[in-house]
């Protein structure tokens, strides 16, 4: 993925989170979003791969964690991923996360 790709993924889930924790905090997320948060959290690892928030994230959506069928809150995630987005743009501004090549 490029920079503006991963953006606007991590923005378009944080959206779709809020209007889920708004309705229901306790919500769960499955199914076809733990390939897409996969996708996510590779991204921010291969643009951060050093960073804590990273680093602590991949636990939330663990392999291990999914296999065993451990739900992901919605207000959970989407506590994480703004965190996220916030230390990509930290790193590589607001308007982007990484030049797009």
């Amino acid at each position: 993925m490029k920079g503006q790709e991963v953006r606007r993924t991590l923005d378009a889930l944080v959206g779709r989170l809020v209007l889920l924790a708004e309705k229901d905090p306790e919500q769960e997320v499955r199914g076809i979003a733990l390939p897409v948060l996969d996708t996510v959290i590779g991204e921010a690892k291969r643009l951060l791969p050093d960073h804590p928030v990273v680093l602590r994230f991949a636990d939330l959506v663990s392999p291990e964690n999914i296999e065993t069928g451990e739900p992901i809150r919605a207000v959970d995630l989407l506590l994480a991923l703004e965190a996220l987005a916030e230390a990509l743009a930290s790193r590589y501004g607001r308007s982007a996360y990484a030049p797009d090549e």
